[in-house]
């Protein structure tokens, strides 16, 4: 059985996250020369906190749904703020392992290669998304600075 997501924590309870900084999972591909990171970053959606100034903002027309949450528009609708607490940002990308060695995030940008970019409002879609297309599953993410990823 799966557990429930809560408007407090965007992770089910021993999956290794961070709300802020996000989820991190580094695997070895192409024999060992490169090194590929999936990372997770959950991004509250209307949260109790910040629901009142959003829906002023949008009643106002300050701002659209689309402008105050892009994933929206990635994701082709809108996800029902009673249900879904919190939208996922998954991103995918290869770097050779030469550019992590001392690297700071401008190397790492500079050489990064199939950058990919995936859009949930379901943390369970988002894992077996994950697991079906990269064949990785809860148990190999971290947080951030128990990988390779650059910390600066």
């Amino acid at each position: 059985m799966t557990e429930k997501i809560t408007p407090y924590n965007p992770y089910p309870y021993g999956f290794r996250g961070d709300v802020r900084d996000g989820s991190y999972c580094e695997m070895d591909i192409n024999g060992g020369k490169d090194s590929r990171f999936i990372i997770i970053r959950p991004r509250a959606y209307f949260s109790e906190e910040m629901f009142e100034r959003e829906m002023g903002f949008l009643e106002k027309g300050m701002l659209t749904l689309e402008e105050m949450y892009p994933e929206v528009k990635a994701l082709g609708y809108v996800p029902d703020r009673n249900n879904v607490f919190w939208l996922y940002n998954l991103n995918v990308c290869n770097i050779e392992k030469q550019y992590l060695e001392d690297s700071d995030s401008e190397v790492f940008a500079a050489h990064v290669k199939d950058d990919e970019c995936y859009t949930f409002d379901d943390f369970y879609k988002c894992m077996a998304f994950i697991k079906q297309t990269f064949g990785v599953n809860e148990s190999h993410f971290k947080k951030n600075w128990e990988t390779r990823y650059p910390q600066y």
